[in-house]
């Protein structure tokens, strides 16, 4: 594969806690990841499982003469960072507390209940062994993925992929499962977080001009060719939120 990391996140894993932690949207290629790539990864506790697979992190990191960087995002999220000039080889992306987006709140069951309903799975590692570890159901899966969408819908980078993976991995036939648990594990902002989060993001649209409003405006458009209905509302919140 062109431009592939130099680490191989497997070897990290193998020293994983034996418990309690599962990956997360598994990219198709893993192992064999891109540099610049992440594996986020659900656990009990990002403490435990960075005192396990530390040692060996740092091995790797001097190994192939890379930088190892600890980077505390908030609170129930860490980065371990593998930096090879100045640039990211690879990411794990830890989180031991449910995400804390501003359109729809994961419950902070939801993260036990993925968590104690992950089923193993056997990996390629990249020396032609196999490795065994943990994801979500597929329902599990959908639900972050579809709340991840909707998170970044309007204001950051397109999402599209996760309700393409949720048409092709949910038959119809478990959508009400799928719908079912969505409702039961998530809940909405309450009314202060929605509204500091929507001064936010006037304070981010303030800095736009005219021109970056057209390029947003083109550039969502032209993601939206494959969803139609999704373009006439998207325009229409386009205009009535960048309106004078």
């Amino acid at each position: 594969m062109e431009n592939l990391s130099e680490i191989d996140v497997t070897e990290l894993l193998r020293r994983a806690p034996k418990h309690g932690w599962c990956i997360v949207k598994l990219p198709e290629a893993f192992p064999f990841l891109r540099r610049g790539s992440d594996v986020d990864i659900f656990c009990h506790s990002i403490r435990e499982f960075c005192d396990n697979i530390l040692p060996c992190a740092v091995d790797v990191a001097e190994r192939h003469s890379v930088q190892l960087l600890l980077n505390d995002v908030h609170v129930g999220r860490c980065h371990m960072d593998f930096i090879k000039e100045g640039s990211i080889e690879l990411r794990i992306d830890l989180c031991d507390a449910a995400p804390p987006w501003t359109r729809v709140r994961l419950k902070e069951t939801f993260m036990e209940s993925v968590i104690y309903s992950a089923i193993p799975s056997t990996v390629p590692d990249r020396v032609g062994g196999s490795i065994q570890v943990r994801i979500p159901t597929a329902i599990d899966e959908a639900i972050i993925r579809y709340v991840e969408y909707a998170e970044y819908y309007w204001t950051g980078p397109d999402k599209l992929h996760h309700l393409r993976w949720l048409e092709s991995q949910i038959p119809m036939q478990q959508r009400d499962a799928f719908f079912e648990k969505l409702h039961r594990y998530t809940a909405l902002p309450s009314l202060q977080e929605q509204v500091d989060a929507k001064e936010s993001r006037k304070a981010e649209d303030s800095a736009l001009n005219g021109m970056d409003l057209l390029s947003l405006l083109f550039a969502k458009l032209g993601n939206r060719v494959r969803d139609p209905l999704g373009s006439v509302r998207l325009l229409k919140a386009l205009l009535t939120r960048h309106r004078p």
